[in-house]
């Protein structure tokens, strides 16, 4: 079997997976808990309180679902501009071919060190703490037997 995709990952896939990797973390969670408790505590006291108290209260309410989110794309957006836009990789059973910018490398199955299925990507880590990324947009039909295809060689190389 031989696969072949040219990596077209964007500031907004990266914020798709880092969203998801937040709120599905302690991190993300504590983060839900502060945002619910500053909207109940912004609906208790809004009326009571000054403008100055109401201000703070305001902002406390959009911490979570605005600016949390807008931080993290700008973060990101920084990240994906650094993602080579030429990136191409081929997949066989002899190992992975990875060309940019007129460069290529051979990387064999075992310089794999980890293959992640996430919600709107499938990742591919090295041991040299090296990543590789494929959107499901990329992969399109085939991204449930070509995530069968990586996790077969990552078995076969433990056995």
């Amino acid at each position: 079997m031989r696969y072949k995709y040219k990596c077209d990952i964007t500031a907004a896939d990266c914020w798709r997976l880092s969203m998801y990797r937040i709120y599905h973390s302690m991190v993300g969670v504590c983060s839900l808990i502060f945002a619910v408790s500053m909207i109940a505590l912004a609906v208790r006291f809004f009326r009571q309180s000054g403008t100055a108290l109401r201000l703070l209260l305001a902002a406390a309410c959009l911490l979570v679902p605005v600016v949390q989110p807008l931080g993290t794309y700008l973060r990101v957006r920084r990240q994906a501009a650094q993602i080579p836009k030429d990136l191409e990789l081929w997949f066989s059973d002899r190992g992975i071919y990875v060309q940019t910018g007129g460069k290529t490398a051979n990387l064999d199955w075992n310089k794999i060190a980890r293959v992640s299925k996430e919600p709107n990507m499938i990742i591919l880590l090295t041991g040299d703490g090296r990543g590789y990324m494929l959107s499901n947009r990329v992969l399109g039909e085939e991204k449930d037997a070509f995530y069968q295809y990586l996790t077969s060689h990552m078995t076969a190389r433990k056995g």
